[in-house]
């Protein structure tokens, strides 16, 4: 019976020898298998970029995007007649492209028609974009996922959607001339 025990035991102990090996070698995380977290540049830095590559102009959207497995920048500048779209690589800040387009009349009076209302003739934002953004997360809390300049009712107004801590969805248009926040909607 000492004999059976003995061999009882032995084979326990290199069971469990054998287990914990296996535990600390095939559960260990080894380098490729870690999930890294790719550095985006901020923000700021892609506007920065992009203001470089159109030669100035205001930002009037700037939206963090994952097209094909990349992560970019979109970002729409205005310059006196011109707009601009450029996208930046957010991990290594190239410009990926950059399209410029002339707003003449006949593309404003196009818009126009499309929109049931007549162009704004000479009238350009006085306050930034990030100004803008300031002002909705005064109003509403949370996280701006989306901010672009627009044309509403003769107006010129940063519409500014945000998504809040209860993850409801919130639109705040802003005032592009005098930084007021002239409406906030939540949609369902």
């Amino acid at each position: 019976m000492n004999f059976f025990s003995i061999l009882l035991t032995g084979s326990l102990l290199t069971g469990g020898l054998g287990a914990s090996a296996y535990a600390l070698t095939n559960h260990q995380q080894t380098a490729a298998q870690t999930n890294e977290t790719v550095k985006t540049i901020s923000e700021i830095k892609a506007k920065e970029i992009a203001l470089g590559a159109s030669k100035g102009g205001l930002v009037t959207k700037c939206e963090l995007d994952q097209d094909n497995g990349m992560t970019k920048y979109e970002i729409t500048i205005i310059k006196q007649n011109e707009e601009f779209e450029v996208e930046v690589n957010a991990e290594t800040g190239k410009v990926l492209k950059l399209e410029q387009e002339l707003q003449d009349k006949a593309g404003d009076e196009n818009k126009a028609e499309h929109m049931n209302e007549a162009p704004l003739q000479g009238v350009t934002p006085t306050i930034s974009l990030e100004n803008a953004k300031k002002a909705a997360l005064d109003t509403i809390k949370g996280s701006i996922t989306e901010a672009e300049l627009d044309d509403e009712d003769k107006q010129l107004v940063y519409e500014v959607d945000i998504l809040t801590a209860d993850h409801r969805e919130a639109e705040v248009k802003v005032d592009a001339v005098s930084g007021k926040v002239l409406s906030t909607e939540f949609s369902d």
